[in-house]
């Protein structure tokens, strides 16, 4: 009885301070930018990208890492197609102490993957074609899940989450340059709709880690982007890009992510 009357007192305790409970249900990836100009550019991309992780002093590294492939292909002078795939791996500890002789330490470690497939509309807003407007529509799909494995004073507990999410997102922006370097800023507007979710967590855990009741998050993502490449190499350019990410209900995601890559243009030809 007496595990149960803790039990009872951790649930309570932890959803009074829920603020310090996050459970992440989603981790942006890397923006898919192409920097077309006409029709038969191509693009190949592989991006590294890291994001904050919460550590409040437990024995293993905390983390928030990944990578990216992506392609694009110009069908013509104004449209585009885009794919790509990334992979997360995420590590927090996070140790909440309600009283001297009560307190939960968990260690939750997160597994992300997914795709996506859109189309881009561009057009140049300048003479010279060195700058252009886009906007890319899609649709992703992903698949997430978390092991959590943690205490409550002297009682192990090990819980496990997973769903699966699929995405609809517009993605506006402009990007410019003609010379070795080039920028890109924009923003996605995301729907996301969870399903399959399989969990052993209790429900009143769910509810005190901000998971109970997921089916649906709108997402307003701001990005920029920046790529350099010199002339004598035009068809290869390093890619640093930077994304923030909101939400409009009361769910944990993670803030945004920093990325280096590289891209090529495997069908590179000189711009007319």
């Amino acid at each position: 009885m007496r595990i149960n009357a803790n039990l009872i007192v951790m649930f309570l305790a932890a959803y009074l301070f829920s603020c310090t409970q996050p459970r992440y249900v989603y981790n942006p990836p890397v923006r898919n930018l192409h920097y077309f100009q006409e029709k038969g550019q191509s693009k190949l991309a592989a991006h590294w990208a890291s994001g904050s992780s919460r550590n409040d002093g437990g024995s293993s590294d905390t983390y928030n890492h990944g990578f990216d492939l992506q392609g694009a292909y110009a069908v013509s002078d104004h449209w585009a197609l885009m794919a790509s795939y990334y992979n997360r791996k995420e590590r927090d500890n996070i140790n909440t102490i309600f009283t001297s002789s009560n307190s939960v330490y968990s260690e939750i470690s997160y597994k992300r993957n997914g795709s996506e497939f859109a189309a881009s509309y561009f057009t140049p807003l300048s003479k010279d074609r060195s700058s252009f407007f886009h906007i890319d529509g899609g649709i992703g799909f992903a698949n997430n899940s978390l092991v959590d494995v943690g205490s409550f004073d002297s009682l192990g507990l090990t819980r496990n989450y997973s769903d699966k999410a699929t995405r609809v997102f517009f993605q506006p922006g402009i990007y410019t340059g003609l010379g070795a370097f080039q920028f890109a800023i924009g923003a996605r507007v995301q729907w996301q709709f969870f399903n399959d979710v399989q969990t052993t967590y209790r429900p009143a855990e769910l509810a005190t880690y901000s998971l109970s009741g997921l089916n649906q998050l709108f997402n307003f993502e701001p990005y920029f982007s920046m790529r350099y490449g010199p002339k004598s190499v035009p068809w290869l350019k390093g890619e640093m890009q930077t994304c923030f990410t909101t939400v409009d209900k009361g769910y944990y995601v993670r803030g945004g992510y920093f990325s280096i890559g590289v891209a090529v243009n495997p069908l590179y030809k000189r711009v007319r």
